[in-house]
This record gives C-alpha cells, sequence and structure tokens, in this order.
C-alpha cells in the first residue's frame, strides 16, 4: 500500500471520529500512523547503472544471458541494498 494511500485510509478514520466518537477506530488510527511514519523513513534504493551492467555481465556467457540467474542476481542485491536503507 502507498503512503498516499494510508494517508487518505487515516484521514478517512478521523473524519470517521470526529463525527461524535474520538475513541472510534483508535487501534487502527495509531497502527496506520505509525506504518505511515516507518513507510516515510525509508525510501526505495535502486541499482546504479553501473551495478545492473555488472550484474549483467555476471550472467552473460558468450552471446547468452542466463535470464533466470539474472533476475536472481537482481532480486538478492536490491534486498540487500534496501535492508541496509
Amino acid at each position: 500500500m502507498s503512503i498516499a494511500v494510508m494517508k487518505q485510509a487515516l484521514e478517512a478514520l478521523d473524519h470517521e471520529a470526529n463525527k461524535g466518537n474520538d475513541n472510534a477506530y483508535q487501534c487502527e488510527r495509531d497502527a496506520l500512523r505509525a506504518a505511515i511514519e516507518q513507510a516515510e523513513k525509508r525510501q526505495w534504493v535502486e541499482l546504479t547503472d553501473d551495478e545492473a551492467r555488472a550484474l549483467v555481465n555476471r550472467a552473460t556467457f558468450g552471446d547468452r544471458t542466463n535470464w533466470q540467474a539474472l533476475v536472481y542476481m537482481i532480486d538478492a542485491k536490491l534486498r540487500s541494498k534496501n535492508d541496509q536503507a
């Protein structure tokens, strides 16, 4: 779920709470606020052009590319970069 969608959901829950019951959906609102805060702290880190080229070179043998290996290498590299972000 994108941050924008989470914010819209929170706005809708806040609107319901403002109708007279301040405690309405309090647990859900708190959880959504925490999720938004966490999501805003982390930004996706992409591969650089050099990293992408290096991965393609590792998966290419002569004029053939092992596409399955390339996909797994890209996945592993992105996971590694974004776990550190």
